[in-house]
Formats: C-alpha cells, structure tokens, sequence
C-alpha cells in the first residue's frame, strides 16, 4: 500500500537540496560527512515510515491523500538538515553538539519554513509534524500553529503524523547508531577527550533513563551519556509496530553493545541493558 503511494518527486527535491548542501559545505569533511548521513538516513526513514504506516491500525481508515500526506512528513522530515549545515559554516567548531544552538537553529523549523514555499507541502499535517518532530513532545502539542486547528480531524491527522514521523526518525537513528557506529564515533564524536569517550553514565542521564523519560538535549556530556539518551527515546515511541520494527532489527540490543563498549561501570550497565530489554518485551506485540 504504502510503496504504491507516489513520491518521486518529492524524493527528488531531497536529493537537490542535499546536492546543493554538499556543493556549498565541500570544504568542510565534517559537515560533507554529515550531509551524507542524513541523505541516507531520509530514505531509512522512509523505509521505517512505509512499515508503520502500513501495519498501524490508526491509519487504516484513512484515505489515500491522508496517508501520501503523512508519508510526506516523514519523508522531508529532515529536509531542514541541509539549510542547517550550511549555516554552521560560520561556526568556527561545527562538530561541538552545541553548534546549533549557537546560532539557534532547529532543523525541523528550517525544513517547514523551507516546505511553506511550495503550495503542494504548505499544509499543516505536513509541516507541523516536520516542525516539531525534533523538538520534546510538549513543544508539539504547545505548537502555536497547532493551536489555531479547529477541526478535529485535521487535528487529528496531524497528531497522528507527528507520532509516525517521530517513530520513524528513531528507528532510522537507531539503526544508524549500530550499522555506522565506527563512522559516527570518529567523525561525529572525535572532538570528545578521552576522559568524555570513556566516562561513566552520568547521574543525571540515568535519573532519567530511571524514569522511562526522553533526556533533554542540553543534559549530559559524556559518550555514554548521548548514547544512553538515543536509548531513551524507546520511552516515546507511539506505534506498537515501531516496537516490531525495533525488534526485527534487533537495534536496541545493538545500541546497548555501544554503551557497554565505553561505559566502566559494569553494574550500571546490567540495570540498563535488563530495564531496556524488559521494556521492549512488553511493548512486543503480533502484527
């Protein structure tokens, strides 16, 4: 169903933008390394996004303009990421985490700004999920342009796009954690000190993790910290067949390998890998 959904074109746009982006940040490996990334992970969104819509009952009763719709937002979610290197450009380190905030960008704003110039993707079950799919869900449902939605079935789709664009982009990074980890540990990470690559979990992560909560993205500093915080975001999956996909893919087992491999304290270890692992269970279900 989902594959029969056209987006050609659209998947075309992407590849522009993202060969525009290479051509202006060329000189710079970083930023050329992480537009790569995200041309690729686009389309695993894509892939994850088509698996959700296809299996979730909430989108079953739709019609076929609502789901290519909510294909849409997940397929451009990221479109935003190329407007954002090319800004970072004038940052002197554009690999620090804080890169973005220093110019106070968010990838997700760039994108739907970018999308309203086309009147096919300027609709807000598009645009505001694209919004807001990297922000704290609070930020979403606190939206102003989600606000001012008065028919609740609008309303609704856009929720409901929202949560699969999410589901989707966290399946896609995870997988990228475990299939790329190497890459992403030199390239992205290899600015960290040694005493950042192999430092325990923080207190402050782990209160979090503790708490089956999405760690804020100012919180913790470590390597093990942000991988630990990549494994939090199983909390605020929306799907039961994102619980399926992660499974099938066995990601979250992978990510765990990645803590383990920096973390020293082996105890907290076993207590996030058990509490992970428990959590995914039951959240298992047959589709």
């Amino acid at each position: 169903m989902t594959n029969n959904i056209p987006c050609s074109q659209e998947i075309q746009l992407l590849q522009q933008r993202y060969e525009e982006c290479v051509r202006k940040v060329k000189a710079n490996a970083f930023l050329c390394q992480f537009a790569e990334e995200k041309i690729l992970h686009s389309l695993q969104v894509v892939g994850a996004g088509n698996f959700i819509l296809r299996h979730e009952a909430v989108f079953a009763p739709k019609n076929f303009e609502q789901k290519r719709r909510a294909k849409l937002a997940y397929l451009f979610h990221d479109i935003g990421r190329f407007i954002e290197l090319e800004a970072l450009l004038k940052v002197k380190n554009p690999e620090r985490r804080d890169a973005s905030a220093k110019l106070n960008l968010s990838h997700g704003a760039l994108g739907a700004d970018y999308l309203r110039g086309f009147a096919a993707y300027n609709l807000p079950e598009i645009i505001i999920p694209i919004k807001r799919h990297g922000d704290l869900p609070r930020c979403f449902y606190n939206d102003e342009e989600l606000a001012k939605i008065t028919d609740a079935d609008l309303r609704q789709d856009i929720i409901d796009n929202y949560k699969l664009t999410c589901d989707a982009d966290k399946i896609a990074n995870f997988y990228l954690f475990t299939r790329s980890y190497s890459k992403l540990r030199t390239v992205f990470y290899g600015h960290l000190t040694p005493e950042e690559v192999y430092a325990p979990i923080s207190q402050d992560v782990m209160d979090y993790f503790s708490q089956g909560s999405l760690v804020p993205g100012d919180v913790g500093h470590s390597l093990c910290d942000r991988l630990l915080s990549v494994v939090c975001w199983i909390f605020d999956l929306n799907y039961a067949p994102s619980f399926v996909f992660c499974r099938k893919l066995k990601v979250i087992e992978n990510l765990l390998k990645c803590v383990r491999e920096h973390n020293p304290d082996a105890k907290a270890q076993d207590y996030v890998e058990a509490r992970a692992l428990d959590f995914l269970t039951s959240k298992s279900v047959k589709i």
